[in-house]
């Protein structure tokens, strides 16, 4: 009861006034690149392809196409059912005043369907840093590396890597700092995210939405797509790579273990895994 009565008080210590992020519909002019875009608007590149979903296909741009496009470096988060903001902030590795604060919230209450807008320059920021490859997802192992039946084709074959299992359009983080190399459609893998940090390659399947270009130098923890179920999939989950000097390995042999996978907690300690009952795989 006193922890309750605490939280109430500590959420209205914290807020203000409900923040109203202000959205532009903007026209692409001749010259223009998201990297440009993105910087005449004082937004992360990743933040304006996450706001605009259409990107995804190609990452491209074109003139007199439109977008959207928050004036807060912000992404924006649509509450699902049974989410709670401990939740949310297990989602994004951040704490859970980052959400109060950066959204005017004066109830812990929160339904399907409300929109939250998440500061960028928070997500992961309470990712483990121990060691030397982060969780790129909140999420549950449906499926692990090595020998298995294929989902699909009820075939033996070896799984290159882990499927966490979570709601489409959960936050998919970087696991490593390093160099985009890819970013596209890979066949069977469907949208996917590789990046690069010279001796450490990671890989992030299945995606429903890409928030980087190749190129692009991220940070680990940064968002750089969402869970999805495109490609050789039976519902939606990330398909997690890691190579090692040019290997495979075993992701859960070089990740922290998940009961360390954040440096401290965002507020209250939730199961790793959360309440998803998601199990796609592939």
């Amino acid at each position: 009861m006193k922890k309750l009565v605490f939280l109430f008080f500590y959420l209205f210590l914290v807020c203000f006034g409900l923040l109203a992020v202000e959205i532009v519909n903007y026209t692409v002019q001749p010259g223009d690149s998201v990297v440009k875009i993105a910087r005449a608007f004082d937004i992360s590149p990743s933040v304006l392809m996450d706001w605009n979903p259409r990107l995804t296909e190609n990452l491209t741009i074109r003139v007199g196409e439109h977008l959207v496009l928050p004036k807060e470096n912000v992404v924006k988060h649509v509450v699902k059912e049974g989410e709670t903001l401990w939740k949310i902030a297990h989602l994004y590795s951040l704490k859970l005043g980052d959400i109060v604060k950066a959204n005017g919230i004066v109830s812990p209450i929160i339904h399907p369907g409300d929109v939250l807008y998440i500061p960028w320059n928070k997500i992961g920021s309470l990712l483990n840093a121990t060691s030397n490859i982060a969780w790129p997802l909140y999420g549950t192992i449906s499926s692990a590396f090595g020998m298995r039946v294929h989902p699909i084709t009820g075939k033996e074959s070896f799984h290159t890597g882990i499927d966490i299992a979570a709601e489409e359009g959960s936050p998919v983080l970087a696991a490593i700092d390093g160099i985009v190399v890819f970013a596209g459609y890979n066949g069977g893998y469907g949208y996917m995210v590789k990046i690069s940090s010279g001796r450490y390659t990671t890989a992030y399947g299945h995606l429903s939405r890409i928030c980087v270009y190749p190129g692009q130098l991220v940070k680990r923890g940064s968002l750089i797509g969402r869970v999805g179920n495109t490609g050789v999939s039976t519902g939606p989950h990330l398909h997690f790579e890691v190579k090692i000097s040019g290997r495979l390995r075993d992701p859960l042999a070089v990740l922290p273990p998940r009961d360390t996978m954040f440096a401290e907690s965002p507020y209250e300690p939730l199961p790793v895994g959360g309440s998803d009952k998601s199990s796609g795989g592939n």
